[in-house]
């Protein structure tokens, strides 16, 4: 699959899976453990009814977040199940729309290929 780099980042569509499907356009972050997704493209309802609050650490400093288990989380036609995504502000913070962390691209056996702007899945 291929990825856009823009200002040397690597862009790449991530779905989630909950209540609905969405798809959001999210960075690809090998130094975040975490996948995180913006909390204002999620109802806060779907959030207060089973997710944690935790408080996520980064080069953006600290911030208050919630933690949920998504029914699935899909990179094109790669999916995990049962899979925790992190949701807090990256709008903005950061302005994208969602982070790509390692937990996803460990889970999905990812390879990424810079010379060719590609991703691989394993899984």
């Amino acid at each position: 699959m291929k990825f856009e780099i823009k200002d040397d980042l690597l862009y790449l569509p991530i779905t989630i899976i909950y209540d609905r499907e969405i798809t959001l356009t999210g960075i690809i972050d090998t130094g975040s453990a975490g996948t995180v997704v913006e909390v204002d493209d999620i109802s806060i309802d779907l959030l207060s009814r089973h997710g944690r609050p935790i408080r996520m650490i980064g080069v953006g400093g600290i911030q208050e977040g919630f933690a949920q288990t998504l029914s699935r989380v899909s990179i094109g036609e790669y999916t995990v199940e049962d899979f925790e995504v992190e949701f807090g502000n990256l709008k903005d913070d950061f302005g994208f729309d969602a982070i790509i962390g390692s937990n996803l691209l460990r889970a999905l056996g990812s390879v990424i290929d810079y010379t060719t702007c590609e991703i691989t899945f394993r899984k």
